[in-house]
């Protein structure tokens, strides 16, 4: 496990992608209905949460802009919205089975809102209800501690959506 920690010090980060493509996302705030705002996710933390005030019922349409990419480890560049399957790599394909969300490819863009089930952000996006109060995290798909061998940021998108009739 320590040859593996070993190559946390040693990233080199891919190029930053693009600028914001809406206003960042404030702390503290709810988000008004009908608005945008951007989160960079660190695909070098376990979690990067949403600073918005979140209510239960609150629903939210959550995009990964296409054109982005990050890196798990010495891999090359891949993009969240499809990941890494890590067939080619034999250590990655034996710690499969405990990546966040076992089932979907490495560095897959996920939120997770605490107390539920991981889910990936796919292309188009998906509509996120607020099921209670408490942080949505964002994050790369991949084993915990092995967040700190990763690198570089994605943007998401958040959108506020009316409450359903």
């Amino acid at each position: 496990m320590l040859a593996l920690l070993a190559g946390c010090a040693t990233r080199t980060p891919p190029p930053e992608n693009a600028p914001p493509p809406a206003p960042p996302c404030a702390s503290g705030e709810r988000l008004p209905v009908g608005q945008t705002c951007s989160l960079r996710v660190d695909s070098a933390q376990r979690d990067t949460p949403l600073p918005l005030v979140l209510a239960p019922g609150d629903r939210y349409r959550v995009e990964l802009p296409g054109g982005q990419l990050w890196r798990d480890a010495g891999q090359a560049l891949v993009d969240p919205l499809q990941g890494d399957n890590g067939a080619d790599n034999p250590v990655m394909r034996w710690f499969s089975s405990l990546k966040r969300m076992p089932t979907e490819n490495y560095m897959v863009a996920g939120l997770a809102q605490e107390g539920s089930r991981p889910v990936r952000i796919g292309a188009p996006g998906l509509t996120l209800v607020v099921a209670q109060y408490g942080p949505v995290n964002f994050f790369a798909n991949d084993v915990w501690p092995m967040h700190c061998n990763n690198s570089g940021r994605v943007w998401v998108t958040v959108r506020r959506l009316a409450a359903e009739p």
